[in-house]
């Protein structure tokens, strides 16, 4: 994150000083009497520091250089069905217990909706077109971004299709690159192309270091 200041006194502070766990680094702007002071969050921080409105995530641009990070299941259920969000780069911040996230089993514990028997996640390419009476998404845009896990898990995971082909978290990639993920406690169900990472996937896609217990 970036602010400009106002000096208010004569202060000297080295580039790169460090507060704790974050770190301020100071440019002057030409011109002004102004700073720009850049606050660096470690990774392992943004989590329990940032609180991202709903439809936002907590860090990064989508780009490769900068993925969006994922904290929460609702950082996750925002893809969805989005033509957009599908074409960007992801990063897990934190492992991501989606057992409190379900809805057409248990009934209302969470958002996910638009499911013929229930779900627990709502996978990148979405199931049901909200905007149209939840009418069963038959051929969902592609994911073709790429999904680093950073060794991080996704639990309780479940996703019960009776309508649907090309089922699984990712519901078609073409390409894309999905590496360094655990996925612990996943059911799966479809009427064709299921799997528990990608349901369909082209050939450039890359699945890397994946575990599935």
């Amino acid at each position: 994150r970036e602010s400009a200041y106002t000096l208010l006194k004569e202060c000297h502070m080295g580039n790169g000083v460090n507060l704790g766990n974050l770190n301020l680094k100071a440019y002057p702007i030409a011109g002004d009497n102004k700073v720009l002071v850049r606050q660096v969050i470690p990774k392992n921080r943004i989590c329990e520091l940032s609180k991202p409105g709903l439809g936002n995530f907590p860090s990064g641009d989508g780009s490769a250089d900068s993925p969006y990070g994922i904290c929460r299941p609702e950082h996750f259920n925002l893809v969805g069905d989005d033509a957009t969000l599908l074409t960007k780069n992801y990063e897990l911040l934190k492992d991501l217990d989606f057992g409190q996230h379900s809805h057409g089993v248990s009934d209302s514990l969470g958002i996910p909706l638009c499911s013929s028997l229930g779900t627990s996640i709502v996978p990148f390419g979405g199931l049901g077109d909200n905007s149209s009476g939840c009418a069963a998404i038959a051929n969902p845009v592609a994911f073709t971004g790429s999904f680093n896990g950073n060794n991080h898990a996704m639990k309780n995971i479940f996703i019960l299709e009776d309508e649907l082909t090309s089922i699984g978290i990712f519901r078609e990639t073409d390409p894309a690159t999905i590496k360094n993920l655990i996925l612990d406690n996943i059911h799966i169900e479809g009427i064709q192309n299921v799997g528990a990472i990608s349901g369909f996937s082209d050939s450039g896609s890359i699945f890397e270091n994946i575990i599935i217990k």
